[in-house]
């Protein structure tokens, strides 16, 4: 009897095995268990074809049938990409806005909101974001309602990533201190004090 623990990882090696499916990145279901038995033990080699490899396989293949019932066998999602640039286009959005929107779709990857909001949805939330960062407005300001996107979640998907933006930028490490006038000159008087004491040396070579 397996641990939630365990049917927790079987869940996921199975949606990783669905979406190399779906996506065509050809990996064959004992690659896959190999994975999924490495990351789950202390062990370093793949698992030997025994009763072991046998019931992990099974198991991976039945979620991964269950997962597909679940989705009701639609593996191609609609992902947010195409209306972000339809949306940016439409808004004759400048460059710096335009990339720091994309960024943030690639970004919001990292979190749950494409388990919360339509694609649409996020696409118009990481425009409304990109705004917020870059201080660019958006003309017209109620764009949004054009697309049917109320600005509650505006807001939320927006809030959502700039939370993300700030965890990210905690874990930088701290800006190094300006160097000041008197430290650049000791670093110029150094490097000439070692440019003559090199010559120096040619001289006494040769």
């Amino acid at each position: 009897e397996k641990s939630p623990l365990e049917w927790y990882k079987v869940e996921c090696a199975a949606a990783v095995l669905l979406a190399c499916k779906s996506g065509e990145v050809a990996r064959k279901v004992r690659d896959v268990v190999n994975v999924t038995h490495l990351r789950g033990s202390s062990s370093s080699q793949p698992i030997q074809v025994t009763a072991e490899f046998w019931d992990l396989r099974d198991a991976v293949v039945a979620a991964e049938q269950d997962l597909l019932r679940a989705l009701g066998f639609g593996v191609r999602p609609d992902l947010p990409f195409a209306f972000l640039l339809n949306y940016l286009r439409a808004l004759a959005a400048p460059a710096a806005l335009a990339s720091t929107a994309y960024t943030l779709l690639v970004e919001s990857f990292d979190v749950d909101l494409a388990g919360r909001y339509l694609p649409h949805v996020i696409a118009a939330g990481c425009i409304y974001a990109a705004s917020l960062v870059t201080e660019i407005p958006l003309d017209p300001p109620s764009w949004h309602q054009v697309i049917s996107v109320s600005r509650a979640d505006l807001e939320d998907v927006a809030a959502t990533l700039v939370a993300l933006l700030e965890q990210a930028a905690a874990r930088l490490p701290p800006k190094p201190a300006p160097i000041t006038e008197a430290e650049v000159e000791a670093a110029k008087e150094e490097d000439e004090k070692k440019s003559r004491e090199f010559r120096l040396w040619l001289r006494a070579t040769k």
